[in-house]
């Protein structure tokens, strides 16, 4: 029998230190909260997201709980609400969480060993408030995400509130209730706890860093008896674009940049002109790509269709909601554009595009 794991993001508490519930905050005008999501994606069976009460957020395959009014209380809401063998209790305001770090936890797990927790070295001289050095050979910063055998963090809570302890972290409750035997592992640098708004200036530079833009194109020749499908919709006309598949330029362009950007290969590599694709929606290639996005947030689509005839004008509205919903991104993040081309190109369609990404982690492939 497989061993399942839950992802719980806790995002349930006040953020008193920053000023403001940091988890809503925008980067990039990506919530924070949504960050965090992403190293999970295809490595854990159940994402479970901790937020406070009278929040609502809505996101796909992500079950919401809502948290308590502490850190362990919104812990613990998060572990009975899962269904697995495990839990990985991660930070919400660690949003540059690597999805190599996650597998590294997992796999300390399922070797055997019922509670795992990252750690970094501390390079800095240190000192306590009296001026006193300390030994930072002795001394660990801990991180999240912290992984444990279910049941055994969900008996230390429970012991915990019996006897009005509290402390600062999982590992705390686990090491004080269950036991001392805990496997810590190193951790990333960048895998750091937003705290204060300056650390939002720090992220923002990270994610900077993470940023890609693909270029996609595609043209097909103008026929008699096909039809002409643009963006998944049907645009009436008498002629269509001759093709393999259906002939849909715009999604044709847009996997050629998604697929450049994140696995460095073309439309024609990843959906060959074979009998499984032949006369295919391409709106069905498109949701197939989609298993690879996970790890990464499109921040914008960009794209100019050349055609002579029909005017897509009534259609941009319907293309732009085919390709949100397929992608998870807002209408308003997806820009259509149509040419005519000055009757340049009567017997064309025609599709330019560009995307920009922020590259979280890559798909596992």
């Amino acid at each position: 029998m497989n061993s399942k794991f839950t992802a719980i993001i806790l995002g349930g508490g006040e953020g008193r230190r920053f000023g403001a519930y940091k988890q809503f905050e925008k980067v990039l005008n990506i919530p924070i909260y949504e960050l965090s999501i992403r190293a999970f994606y295809g490595l854990v069976d159940e994402i479970i997201l901790v937020i406070p009460k009278g929040f609502n957020v809505n996101i796909r395959d992500v079950k919401i709980v809502y948290g308590g009014d502490s850190r362990e209380k919104s812990s613990y809401n998060g572990i009975i609400n899962s269904s697995c063998d495990y839990v990985l209790i991660h930070d919400v305001v660690r949003p540059l969480l690597n999805k190599e770090l996650v597998m590294r936890i997992k796999e300390e797990l399922l070797n055997g060993n019922d509670a795992v927790v990252p750690y970094i070295k501390l390079r800095d001289t240190i000192r306590d408030l009296y001026g006193n050095d300390l030994n930072r050979e002795e001394l660990m910063l801990i991180q999240t995400p912290q992984g444990f055998r279910k049941e055994l963090i969900k008996l230390a809570y429970e012991k915990a509130f019996e006897k009005n302890i509290f402390g600062t972290d999982d590992a705390f409750y686990y090491k004080l209730f269950v036991s001392s035997n805990i496997k810590y592992i190193e951790g990333e640098l960048e895998n750091f706890k937003i705290t204060y708004k300056s650390d939002i200036k720090i992220l923002e530079k990270l994610l900077m860093s993470k940023i890609k833009v693909g270029i996609g194109y595609d043209i097909h020749p103008i026929v008699e008896g096909r039809k002409l499908i643009i963006g998944g919709v049907e645009i009436t006309s008498e002629f269509g674009a001759l093709g393999h598949s259906d002939g849909d330029v715009l999604i044709h362009a847009l996997i050629d940049s998604l697929g450049g950007i994140l696995l460095n290969k073309s439309i024609g590599e990843l959906y060959p002109e074979i009998d499984k694709y032949k006369d295919i929606l391409s709106l069905e290639l498109l949701k197939d790509f989609s298993k690879y996005l996970g790890g990464i947030k499109i921040l914008n689509i960009d794209a100019i269709i050349v055609l002579s005839r029909p005017k897509l004008l009534p259609y941009i509205d319907k293309i732009k909601e085919n390709i949100s919903n397929i992608l998870n991104i807002d209408t308003f993040d997806v820009s259509v554009k149509a040419k005519s081309g000055n009757s340049l190109k009567d017997n064309f369609v025609e599709c330019f595009l560009t995307t920009s990404c922020v590259i979280m982690n890559y798909p596992n492939i």
